[in-house]
């Protein structure tokens, strides 16, 4: 019999849980299935009230069906693992993510992973990027950055190319998206570097040919001073907005594109706020963007402090009313430490 979950946020004892109802059976708490769970049975990592944002925060498609997939890193095997969690295209459940294939080992070196849309055909600067996605990785001991390139093809450890250094002292930086900021494409680099105390947040455009540290070009401020965690997707024109995450209060805000690359004009200044003490830390310790209903529009999955996976899908920017109703999509996931 097919279980239908729903989940909201309730207070209990003081602090947050997730509350499970679960129509037509007894209230049980989620269980893992299929071969997309974690594997509980090797041990939880508790990182509640670690804010750090370790990742590029949106899920990209690595399968090559067009549909938005989930990474992963597993510290406590193989010094690393890496998983590819398989999108359906369907919030439907645990069984929205139906499978799951290793494609790294040796990954606990890096501090940060992104998947985006990097490499191309080197010998033409008019070339789109390859598709499935890339893999990017900043390596914590000296900084730098690795874009893993995809092979076309989803075969387990040969999935990735050897990776490409595209940047050197990354670590400076305390929050690195990617986004087609310019159009052209490619996704560029939106970075909030630390190096001044400062965290102003820089644009790295991407120069259209995949070439070691020539990737992306000179930089470009584009917004003073840190605001919160941050995100980049197309929810109001063809260009990606900039958008916000308060985790101290749980709100959140969008700011339309120009539609243009005008400095700190990229954006518009004043956001609208689209969610109210909803996404906080003491309910979350990650939060991600992924079109998992491949309507086009990123929606947002979140890590509960208890390992579930939560997506609110994401309904046209309207207000307090652009998110839909959470379901409960996984769990066990406190196993990992990224999630993208």
């Amino acid at each position: 019999m097919r279980r239908v979950i729903t989940g909201v946020f309730r207070r209990r004892g003081g602090r947050f849980v997730l509350a499970m109802a679960i129509f037509g059976a007894t209230v049980v708490p989620p269980v893992v299935e299929s071969a997309a769970a974690a594997e509980p049975e090797l041990g939880r990592i508790t990182i509640a009230a670690d804010y750090t944002q370790r990742t590029g925060s949106r899920a990209r498609d690595l399968t090559g069906d067009g549909v938005a997939d989930i990474v992963a890193r597993q510290p406590g095997i193989d010094n690393g693992a890496l998983w590819v969690y398989h999108g359906t295209g369907s919030i439907n459940g645990m069984s929205t993510l139906v499978d799951r294939t290793k494609i790294g080992q040796g990954w606990n070196i890096f501090n940060w992973i992104a998947t985006a849309e990097i490499t191309g055909d080197t010998e033409d600067s008019e070339t789109i990027p390859e598709m499935p996605a890339d893999v990017l990785a900043r390596r914590a001991s000296d900084g730098a950055l690795l874009v893993y390139p995809h092979s076309g093809t989803l075969n387990g450890l040969s999935t990735l190319g050897a990776p490409v250094v595209i940047g050197t002292g990354w670590n400076s930086m305390t929050s690195i998206v990617l986004a087609d900021v310019t159009g052209d494409g490619f996704d560029d680099i939106l970075a909030s570097d630390n190096s001044d105390n400062s965290d102003n947040l820089w644009l790295y455009p991407h120069s259209r040919v995949f070439n070691g540290t020539s990737t992306f070009g000179a930089r470009v401020l584009v917004r003073q001073g840190r605001l919160g965690w941050l995100y980049s997707t197309e929810w109001t024109t063809d260009f990606p907005d900039l958008v916000t995450n308060f985790i101290a209060t749980g709100d959140m805000q969008d700011a339309p594109h120009q539609r243009k690359v005008d400095g700190t004009g990229t954006w518009r200044q004043a956001g609208t706020q689209i969610s109210a003490n909803q996404f906080t830390g003491d309910l979350l310790d990650i939060l991600i963007l992924a079109d998992l209903n491949a309507d086009g529009r990123d929606d947002v999955v979140v890590r509960g402090l208890d390992g579930s996976l939560v997506v609110f899908p994401f309904r046209g920017v309207n207000g307090l009313g652009t998110f839909g109703s959470p379901t409960v999509i996984g769990s066990g996931w406190n196993i990992m430490d990224m999630i993208t």
